[in-house]
C-alpha cells in the first residue's frame, strides 16, 4: 500500500551524500563495509513503513480521511508525510490537502504556549532531565535561522520541507525562543499552508507521472 509513498519520503538523502577530500561522492566508493551500512536506512525504512501503517490502518475505522488526519498530527510525519500517503491512497488531492492541513496546525497552537514551561517542568524531573535537555539542546541547534529573521525565519523553517523542520519543531523552537502566540501562530500557518502546496504538487505530480508508465 505504500510502496509508493516511502520512497519519495528520502529523495533528500541523495543531497546529503558528502564528499571525500578527492571530490568524489561517497557513495562512488563502494566497498563491503559500506555496502553492509548501505542496508542499514533500508530496514530503518521499512520499520518505519510498518509503523505508519499500523498507524493508518487502527484509525481506519472512522474512514481514510480521519486516519489521514491523525498522520498529520504525528511529529516528523506531519503534513508533508499524509499528503504523500493520501496521493499514495488515491484520496483527492484538495481532500487530502484540507485533512492534511486542519491536521497538522491542531497541535500548533498548544505547542507554542506550553513547550515552555512544560520543558522547564521535565528539566526539573530526575527521570526526564537529560532527555529534555538533548531535546532541547537539538532544537535550539536549528534555531539560527529564526532567531536572526524572527517570523520570517520561522515560516521558511516551516515552508521548507526538508528533515528535522517542520509545524512541530518549528512550534517548540519559537516557544523555547520566548514568541509571542500572536506573531508564531501566523507564520507556522504560512509555512505549512507553503509545505502543503509543495508536497502536494510535488506527490501527486510525481505519482501520476509515475503511473502512467
Amino acid at each position: 500500500m505504500l510502496s509508493v509513498f516511502f520512497p519519495f519520503c528520502h529523495i533528500a538523502e541523495f543531497f546529503l551524500i558528502p564528499l571525500n577530500q578527492s571530490g568524489i561522492s561517497y557513495i562512488m566508493e563502494i566497498t563491503p563495509e559500506r555496502a553492509a551500512l548501505s542496508v542499514r536506512p533500508i530496514e530503518r525504512r521499512t520499520s518505519v513503513e510498518q509503523m505508519i501503517q499500523r498507524i493508518f490502518d487502527f484509525f481506519l475505522f472512522g474512514g481514510k480521511d480521519f486516519a489521514l488526519f491523525v498522520i498529520s498530527m504525528i511529529p516528523f510525519i506531519e503534513l508533508r508525510g499524509s499528503i504523500l500517503l493520501g496521493a499514495a491512497m488515491g484520496i483527492p488531492w484538495p481532500r487530502a490537502f484540507a485533512v492534511s492541513f486542519i491536521g497538522n496546525l491542531l497541535p500548533v497552537p498548544f505547542l507554542i504556549l506550553l513547550a515552555r514551561p512544560i520543558f522547564a517542568w521535565l528539566k526539573t524531573t530526575r527521570l526526564l532531565s537529560g532527555l529534555t535537555h538533548r531535546v532541547e539542546n537539538r532544537l535550539m541547534s536549528k534555531s539560527g535561522k529564526i532567531e536572526k529573521y524572527s517570523t520570517i525565519g520561522l515560516f521558511l523553517f516551516v515552508a521548507i520541507p526538508l528533515p528535522g523542520t517542520g509545524a512541530w519543531s518549528g512550534s517548540m523552537i519559537a516557544a523555547l525562543l520566548g514568541m509571542k502566540l500572536n506573531r508564531a501562530l501566523p507564520a507556522v500557518i504560512a509555512g505549512v499552508f507553503t509545505a502543503g502546496v509543495i508536497m502536494t504538487v510535488a506527490s501527486y505530480g510525481l505519482l501520476g507521472a509515475i503511473r502512467l508508465f
